[in-house]
């Protein structure tokens, strides 16, 4: 049986465009352009009733940054509670940026300025 060459550049590049090896490995990364495109939310935008917590209903559907969170509220729920305190809120949101290599403050539409050295 004989392969033609262009046969096996097809071949290559079909399964080239079928394996992605920058798929995320956790649903924080991967973030980092839905992070820049739309801010995300600080808690306190979220916690719109001021109880000092969030729950999965608390969290918006249309931001794409905290698209995960809804997904895998359990996973930043340190406590163990079923919700969200301000600082595990917080903590992932630090983990997205941190994942993204950026430096934001959670609500402020751009990055904060990286340092020179």
């Amino acid at each position: 049986m004989k392969i033609s060459i262009p046969a096996l550049v097809a071949a290559a590049f079909l399964l080239g465009a079928a394996y992605s090896p920058t798929s995320p490995a956790s649903p924080w990364q991967g973030q980092a352009s839905a992070a820049n495109d739309q801010a995300i939310p600080s808690f306190e935008d979220l916690d719109k009733t001021h109880r000092g917590f969030l729950t999965r209903a608390d969290i918006p559907k249309d931001v794409e940054a905290l698209k995960p969170l809804r997904m895998h509220l359990a996973d930043s729920d340190a406590n163990g509670n079923g919700r969200l305190e301000k600082s595990e809120y917080g903590a992932y949101v630090a983990k997205v940026q941190a994942s993204n290599g950026q430096s934001t403050t959670p609500g402020t539409e751009h990055p904060a300025p990286k340092a020179m050295h």
